[in-house]
């Protein structure tokens, strides 16, 4: 946004002053807004994650994080015309380890304000197999579910 500022009559000058963005948006590989969680995921899946963001100027540049690392800051989807932007992100062959990673989207157009975020957890499902007395069986859960995991 520039603003012109009159101190007299006969002198002008122009001084610009950042807008910040608007929160991300996360979206799923189905295009479906993500709250807090991933849809459920499988071992071995690849994880498809959008991050989209409006608005500010001068536009934002989006980076994904988990923990303090950034995973990728490459913004593949600018549309001047709307003020929006969009950086997918993919993480190939998921590993149990990963169930309820906490992946962070950020927004960010200057050093002269805070970035907007949001965060999901990754949600998985783990194959198990029961084995006990009379009960045999497997089929996939929660992760975090059945003390016994295959994989």
């Amino acid at each position: 946004m520039v603003r012109e500022t009159r101190s007299s009559a006969s002198q002008r000058f122009f001084s610009s002053f950042p807008v910040p963005p608007n929160p991300p948006v996360i979206l799923g590989e189905s295009g479906r807004v993500l709250l807090d969680a991933t849809d459920h995921l499988r071992v071995g899946a690849t994880a498809t994650l959008v991050c989209e963001s409006s608005g500010g100027d001068p536009l934002p540049r989006l980076s994904w994080w988990r923990g303090s690392a950034v995973v990728d800051d490459v913004v593949e989807e600018v549309d001047a015309a709307e003020r929006r932007v969009r950086n997918t992100l993919r993480l190939p062959a998921l590993r149990r380890a990963d169930h309820g990673a906490k992946l962070t989207c950020r927004a960010a157009n200057t050093n002269l304000t805070a970035p907007a975020s949001t965060s999901v957890n990754i949600n998985m499902v783990c194959e198990y197999r029961h084995t006990g007395s009379r009960l045999t069986g497997s089929g996939w859960s929660e992760c975090k579910d059945h003390g016994k995991l295959s994989r």
